[in-house]
């Protein structure tokens, strides 16, 4: 399902919500009430990122910034539904649109998994912090290191299904740190 701008000011004039783009707009729940977003509508930050490059934008920080480095809008990474035009007289639909769809995401399905992890043993250890690593015959051992030197230590969520690790009430995923 997309969400245009149309429908949001549609939402907006039922609710009885003066449309000023030059202010903040602290949320959009009213919109939410007409338009209802799904788990498959929410962007991960880096789509979003991906799809502002397209329309000549940047993100840093909690700003969208166009190409002369000036902040255009402000898109809250610690609120839902918090946009701020930062008194842009207007934003484009595409824009605006694409802005919109991202402060909808709840702040947690914004970022993208981590893509490697340690799985530690957390059920039928014995007391000790033991991890898992596959060894040089594709084996699952056991290890008392957490040091990461070792990438058979390593465990992508496509392994961690593979080996049938992924019983949150025996292992635990501890996302690897660059």
């Amino acid at each position: 399902m997309k969400i245009t701008l149309s429908e949001i000011y549609k939402a907006m004039i039922e609710q009885e919500v003066p449309i000023n783009l030059n202010n903040t707009i602290h949320s959009l729940e009213y919109a939410k009430t007409e338009i209802e977003f799904k788990e498959k509508d929410y962007m991960k930050t880096s789509e979003f990122k991906n799809e502002l490059e397209k329309l000549g934008y940047t993100f840093e920080g909690d700003f969208v910034k166009n190409e002369q480095n000036l902040a255009d809008a402000l898109v809250s990474t610690l609120c839902v539904n918090e946009i701020d035009n930062h008194h842009v007289y207007e934003l484009s639909p595409k824009l605006f649109s694409l802005i919109t769809k991202c402060t909808a995401t709840p702040i947690a399905e914004r970022e993208d998994e981590p893509k490697l992890f340690n799985v530690q043993i957390i059920k039928g250890n014995w007391g000790r912090v033991s991890w898992l690593y596959r060894n040089d015959y594709d084996e699952i051992n056991t290890s008392l290191s957490v040091d990461n030197i070792d990438l058979g230590q390593q465990w992508t969520l496509e392994q961690i299904k593979e080996y049938e690790i992924d019983d949150e009430t025996f292992y635990k995923r501890v996302p690897v740190e660059d």
